[in-house]
């Protein structure tokens, strides 16, 4: 198991979509220094901090060294993290399969008995009204949300599709995407509503450094927001790509406008915010 960092290097930041993978400064970690193997979920605390969740833990990375942030956990009981989350605060939130979240404050992990979710979880939320949401990859199935102490399935989408990911938009906004649709609620909401969009099956949501949002799939992909997560009525033109990839695993932004993705293979879809405008 390796675990890499990667940086611009000689031009300035604001020329770094020209720059290949060659290009950018590598450091990379290994076994001997601490990495954990079979990482599943990576979050970056407001404090810098990087959590991961993986076959051998819950660690804390920060920049130098790996900690084991659960050794103390009982495995037989409530197995180990999958899912991971920065929530409200940043507070750490995460999702073991044995069926409990748990959140990480005041040094220790406080966990909360989940109902089965009859499937894999592919997503966890906190949304900012504090609610946590767990998406779960499964045909049909609901999503499961706690909030003040009690757990709901909530029925966002009423046709047999496969779920794939959710995301909070800067405006409050609530987003899902599934392998033949998107659904969004407005901020205040209460009701899902449909988004008349031809959904790449298992496309990400990701928002960039200004809060647009964006549906991204292997082949291409829309801005669905202006700035903020500001809704418009319609999502931006296609945007046209290619990847090698079977499957992303995730994606995101950095502060130059370029989408990072991880699947089989990691890769860079270089000056996509600059190429939408």
């Amino acid at each position: 198991a390796a675990l890499f960092w990667i940086a611009g290097a000689g031009r300035a930041a604001a020329q770094a979509s020209q720059l290949s993978l060659s290009q950018w400064k590598h450091v990379q970690w290994t076994r001997k220094d601490g990495v954990p193997t079979v990482v599943h979920g990576l979050a970056e605390a407001p404090d810098g901090f990087l959590w991961m969740t993986s076959r051998d833990g819950l660690f804390r990375f920060d920049g130098r060294s790996f900690e084991l942030m659960d050794g103390g956990v009982d495995r037989a009981r409530y197995g180990l993290a999958r899912k991971i989350a920065v929530g409200k605060g940043g507070s750490i939130w995460l999702w073991y399969p044995k069926g409990w979240i748990a959140e990480y404050r005041d040094g220790r992990l406080h966990f909360i008995k989940a109902p089965s979710p009859d499937g894999e979880v592919g997503t966890l939320l906190q949304t900012r009204d504090g609610a946590i949401w767990l998406g779960v990859v499964q045909i049909g199935k609901p999503l499961l949300r706690y909030s003040q102490g009690r757990w709901a399935r909530v029925t966002a989408n009423a046709n047999r599709e496969m779920f794939h990911d959710a995301l909070e938009s800067a405006d409050g906004a609530l987003w899902l995407s599934y392998n033949k649709s998107l659904l969004r609620m407005a901020p205040g909401a209460t009701r899902f509503e449909r988004v008349r969009l031809d959904v790449s099956e298992g496309a990400q949501l990701v928002a960039d450094i200004d809060g647009a949002v964006w549906l991204a799939g292997l082949h291409g992909g829309w801005r669905l927001t202006g700035p903020g997560g500001v809704w418009r009525g319609s999502p931006s033109r296609p945007l046209h790509w290619t990847s090698t990839d079977q499957r992303w695993l995730r994606a995101e932004f950095d502060r130059d406008g370029n989408l990072w993705t991880m699947g089989r293979d990691f890769g860079r879809i270089p000056g996509l915010r600059q190429a939408e405008r």
